[in-house]
């Protein structure tokens, strides 16, 4: 008896962790693209949190060392969550995906977005 609840306990997490990469499609996209202010995706089914990857290297792999778990959270401003990417966005054009994590696993990575803060418009002018 209980080699079968381990069994079923273990077909579940199984379960889980194929939903959680079949819905990898989180629908990713920028806080609006221009000002680039942060991120809003779709949840994804089974998902206890999320997890956002940055780059500013279009051809580097996404690495734990650039990334944040934002819990539940389904939208972000970077101010606010990522305040080193709300300030580096200013400079550099940065790219961006989401992951969807349970207990035991991560999905692959959402579709990817990319973004930069426009250059701001010079004020106070005065003729002369």
């Amino acid at each position: 008896m209980n080699r079968i609840k381990k069994w079923v306990v273990s077909v579940k997490r199984w379960i889980i962790s194929i939903l959680l990469v079949v819905s990898t499609a989180l629908g990713i996209y920028a806080l609006p693209s221009p000002p680039c202010n942060g991120l809003k995706w779709n949840a994804s089914v089974g998902a206890s949190s999320y997890k956002v990857y940055w780059r500013t290297d279009s051809s580097a792999a996404y690495s734990d060392a650039n990334s944040k778990n934002v819990g539940t959270l389904t939208d972000i401003l970077f101010a606010a969550t990522i305040p080193a990417v709300d300030t580096a966005t200013k400079t550099a054009k940065h790219w961006f995906v989401v992951t969807a994590l349970d207990a035991d696993s991560e999905s692959a990575n959402s579709n990817e977005v990319s973004c930069k803060k426009p250059i701001g418009s010079p004020t106070g002018l005065i003729g002369q």
